[in-house]
């Protein structure tokens, strides 16, 4: 659990740093948020949603690296669907409130955007992690992630290779077709098995809209799919008339009579 862990807990760190530089940079914004030049600092941390281990995990990290850090006072939410107009309202509340510090997995890298980099000109660190946002756009200062992109691919193509072969017939259900980081893993995912495993195929990607159930149910179905078709496949040849076998001299013979 610790090496899921360690990415979130190094990134307090890293918001701590970008607010005592925006705090001290002449000219950073107009009305620097409270606590920028000392102080209790607020960090505001934002999952993509709220109830997936994964971002269960990142929540316990940022509360014990918040813990340690006797200055800073984390507030931990996130919208229950992963939607990224949710993930908007919430950071526009932020701005409001005037938190110090923004750490988000965006749902969506260009609708995202313009709240944070709202935030941004309020005078309010931004960073991103697990999903990164567009950054010039949205002007976050840092993305933190898990492990890099490639190594990620790699890992996700040859784990199907070793299960099921490297001409295997392939399926993926990702989390939406707007999660910025799974669609970066798909894409090296491409690259990697057109030169390690060109046999291999992708039959379909399907997303799952970040819900464990629907998530299995894609599966089923995709499963499902690939076993009718092939049982089809089956029956469309055993159904297919013989060819007509050539006729001998003899029996030439006997129907010329």
């Amino acid at each position: 659990m610790r090496l899921r862990l360690w990415p979130l807990v190094f990134s307090l760190p890293l918001l701590l740093g970008a607010c005592e530089r925006r705090a001290s940079t002449p000219g950073a914004a107009s009305s620097p948020s409270p606590g920028a030049a000392g102080g209790k600092l607020t960090i505001a941390m934002m999952p993509k949603l709220r109830g997936i281990d994964y971002f269960n995990a990142c929540q316990q990290g940022a509360q014990e690296a918040a813990k340690e850090l006797p200055d800073v006072e984390l507030i931990y939410d996130g919208p229950t669907e992963a939607k990224v107009d949710k993930q908007v309202e919430m950071i526009d509340t932020w701005v409001t409130q005037r938190v110090n510090a923004i750490a988000v997995a965006a749902d969506d890298p260009v609708a995202i955007a313009p709240a944070l980099k709202k935030a941004r000109d309020a005078g309010i660190a931004v960073i991103t992690y697990d999903a990164d946002a567009d950054a010039a756009p949205s002007g976050r200062q840092f993305f933190v992630n898990q492990c890099s992109a490639d190594s990620i691919a790699a890992a996700l193509t040859d784990e199907m290779a070793a299960q099921k072969g490297p001409a295997a017939k392939t399926a993926i259900v990702t989390s939406s077709l707007t999660a910025p980081n799974q669609n970066d893993w798909m894409r090296r995912m491409l690259t990697y098995r057109r030169a390690k495993y060109p046999k291999m195929e992708l039959l379909t990607t399907k997303p799952s809209e970040e819900d464990q159930q629907l998530a299995i149910q894609r599966t089923q179905d995709i499963l499902r799919r690939i076993r009718a078709s092939r049982v089809s496949g089956r029956s469309r040849r055993s159904r297919s008339p013989a060819r007509p076998r050539p006729c001998g001299r003899r029996e030439r013979a006997v129907r010329s009579r």
